[in-house]
């Protein structure tokens, strides 16, 4: 019987590698001969020749060291370009791609137009490891204009037009047609633009949704400017941009997690439904301008030491939610023309726009190195705990919210340490657990196993002190702390060993 299971299973991995289709791999090389057949041996001249001349149904094309100048166009589905020697490819022209399954990595890419066009038909696309060092006048280096593109991934490129000549030219372009959607922009490198990233209004987009994640857009005119719908800037890194950091032109769009440093202006808003949490802002007078719609900015991080800096500044007839935000500078930290609703927000020192905060704090946050450009908390800082209502369920790290009773203001979760006195590793009747109880030594063998054994070879001191309290004291259930640690003591430093599993107070 249990033959026959075996041989179905062969037999359905047959029939579904059979389903996929002839692979063929060809091989193209500028120095190709004259009676090329695309092997190895014999390599195709040009690239259009190699995929004009593939005759599988998918396939990889290796591309030998050298200099290609033609235009490309990728007009047939599941074929991935790949360098023969990992380096040294480079494309004098410019690649447009009208169907789905396409791969290209690894391709530098100079050209008089575009460098690579997602055209109608482009879907389920991935562009990695590009290099595009030059585009044409009004040009940009990677243009998507395909409605109905899903599911693409255009990651760990680099666009760098600081030594071109020309202007007007933007990094990424991306025009958010109808089911333009699932697009994430990953780990790209983005400098001397006139526009870094730019996200435009397409035809008919409803409920597109698209992700730039950790980004460095950098020493552009402008980093990132959303004009379409749907846009998550995520963990990116944006600075030294000469008219502003971020231009949002129209929502819905959430910039979350981004640090901004050295930018003219950090970020400008005009739509309505933007979202804006969790980020780091350092040196941009004014960081945040709301020039139109509402906008809501919640647990981020603003600091400036220019005395003239206006951090966040609401023009007549915008609005702002202000929640939980950290505001430090010497200048006016809050500009108010048009309406803010402001909450539990941090400032570094009183201004008459902080009064719209009924739940004010004031006084130096007590970064670790503002100066240095650290904005996490240090011991003592008045941040600690003491956020109010709701914030964002993890900080900019990505650490959950709220590490202790209560979350932090501003993007980064901290401690709250307490004298070394407060707190003792005990064992046996003498500990208590996070209900306040004495915990029960019977208890003790709930611990014992393989995450104890892991703790005890532990070369980290908290971990194998760990070990030693919990096998005294331990409560019948694992038990996230984070959660029920009561309010007396709130704040006490905790050394996360296992997800569920973590050190808690024990009292003297």
């Amino acid at each position: 019987m249990q033959m026959c299971i075996v041989l179905l299973a062969l037999m359905g991995c047959v029939a579904m590698c059979s389903g996929a289709g002839e692979e063929v791999a060809l091989f193209v090389s500028p120095g190709g001969p004259p009676d090329a057949d695309g092997t190895r041996e014999r390599p195709y001249r040009t690239i259009q020749e190699a995929v004009d001349k593939h005759g599988g149904d998918w396939g990889q094309v290796f591309l030998g060291p050298g200099v290609y100048e033609e235009d490309v166009d990728l007009g047939r589905t599941r074929l991935w370009f790949f360098p023969a020697m990992q380096y040294g490819v480079e494309l004098r022209g410019t690649i447009t791609v009208r169907r789905s399954g396409i791969k290209l990595r690894g391709i530098d890419i100079r050209s008089d137009g575009d460098g690579i066009v997602l055209a109608e038909g482009a879907s389920d696309i991935e562009i990695q490891h590009c290099r595009i060092l030059d585009v044409g006048e009004g040009c940009a280096g990677i243009v998507v204009d395909a409605p109905g593109c899903t599911s693409g991934l255009i990651g760990g490129n680099v666009i760098d037009l600081r030594d071109s000549e020309r202007t007007s030219q933007v990094g990424i372009r991306v025009r958010v047609n109808q089911g333009t959607t699932g697009l994430r922009f990953d780990h790209n490198r983005i400098a001397g633009c006139d526009v870094g990233i730019a996200f435009e209004a397409g035809d008919g987009a409803t409920d597109e949704s698209n992700v730039i994640s950790t980004c460095e857009v950098f020493d552009n005119a402008v980093g990132l400017r959303v004009a379409g719908p749907g846009v998550r800037a995520n963990g990116c890194n944006i600075y030294g941009n000469s008219t502003a950091g971020v231009e949002v032109l129209s929502g819905p769009a959430t910039i979350e997690a981004c640090s901004f440093r050295d930018n003219a202006v950090g970020l400008t808003t005009r739509g309505d439904g933007v979202v804006v949490r969790n980020n780091v802002m350092l040196g941009a007078p004014p960081a945040v301008t709301i020039l139109a719609g509402r906008a809501t900015l919640s647990n981020n991080s603003l600091h400036s030491a220019d005395p003239g800096a206006t951090l966040v500044h609401v023009a007549e007839g915008a609005s702002v939610d202000l929640s939980a935000n950290i505001l430090s500078g010497a200048g006016e930290l809050l500009e108010a023309v048009g309406e803010v609703i402001a909450r539990g927000n941090l400032f570094s020192h009183e201004t008459a726009a902080a009064a719209a905060d009924p739940d004010a704090i004031f006084g130096d946050p007590g970064f670790v190195d503002a100066q240095g450009g650290n904005l996490h908390l240090s011991d003592g800082s008045p941040a600690l705990g003491a956020a109010k209502g709701s914030v964002a369920a993890v900080d900019a790290e990505g650490v959950g919210r709220p590490r202790g009773q209560d979350a932090c203001v501003g993007a980064y979760e901290g401690w709250r340490r307490l004298p070394g006195a407060a707190v003792r590793l005990g064992r046996g009747r003498t500990c208590q657990d996070a209900t306040g109880r004495h915990s029960d030594p019977r208890a003790r063998g709930v611990f014992r196993g393989g995450h104890d054994r892991a703790l005890r070879r532990s070369r980290r001191p908290d971990h194998r002190a760990l070990s030693r309290a919990a096998r005294g004291c331990l409560p019948r259930q694992p038990v996230d702390l984070q959660r029920v640690l009561p309010r007396a003591c709130r704040g006490i430093e905790f050394h996360r060993v296992r997800p569920w599993l973590c050190a808690w107070p024990i009292r003297p």
